[in-house]
């Protein structure tokens, strides 16, 4: 279960990178790796999709697996029919995406990470009542707190760092917004964007939960919300 629970947080900070410096250096990353014959395509589109495509499959990768290990012919039924719900979702999704809000190639990278979200979201339910079932009546609510969602994220003092280092990569990115797509003409904000990652690795390694929490002045919601904003407005 301790394991199970780490990954699951290792899992949560990948996917506050990702939301942190995806948006603010995706375009410089496409212009450098993909042919400039791409880049009119729809591969950035897809490419910027992918940053909640990966840890949804992180995710689900590895709760499935502790499904298939624990999982009895009752739990495998239960389970097919679950994949059936997020097979439908998948259809859904990817025609909703291309025929109603014109997402093109695009849609089916959202499609897949919606069915891999109701999948992973099924077997973590498993994960946790499995757990919960097993242990000793006086362990039963370490464990649910163990592998409840509040365990699965990070301390709040890591939430205001990688907040912080949203809103500095994103005003870096709007301040280079009219700069040459290239290394040198965007070195400042590449040197900003290693400085703060170099930071948030740092914060991985502090021991927020003994800071009182009014000392931070931001809570996990206020944190969180700074991931996402402005994402798109490149």
């Amino acid at each position: 279960m301790e394991l199970l629970s780490t990954l699951l947080l290792l899992f949560t900070h990948f996917l506050l990178l990702l939301l942190v410096f995806g948006p603010p250096y995706l375009p410089l990353a496409t212009t450098l790796v993909l042919p400039p014959r791409y880049q009119q395509t729809s591969a950035p589109r897809i490419l910027r999709a992918f940053r909640f495509y990966l840890p949804a499959m992180a995710y689900n990768g590895v709760l499935e697996a502790f499904v298939a290990s624990v999982c009895t012919p009752a739990d495998l039924r239960a389970q097919s029919r679950m994949m059936a719900v997020a097979s439908a979702a998948l259809v859904i999704t990817a025609l909703a995406g291309a025929r109603v809000f014109g997402a093109g190639d695009e849609a089916l990278v959202w499609a897949n990470t919606v069915s891999m979200a109701l999948r992973a979201l099924y077997a973590w339910r498993f994960a946790c009542r499995f757990c919960t079932a097993r242990a000793a009546p006086h362990r039963q609510r370490g464990v649910a707190r163990a592998l409840g969602p509040a365990a699965l994220c990070p301390p709040v003092g890591v939430l205001a760092v990688f907040a912080a280092a949203a809103s500095c990569t994103r005003w870096s990115a709007a301040a280079h917004a009219d700069v040459r797509l290239s290394l040198g003409a965007q070195s400042g904000h590449v040197s900003l964007g290693g400085v703060c990652l170099g930071i948030c690795l740092v914060a991985w390694c502090v021991p927020f939960h003994s800071i009182p929490i009014p000392i931070l002045g931001c809570s996990r919601a206020a944190c969180v919300g700074l991931f996402v904003d402005g994402d798109d407005e490149r």
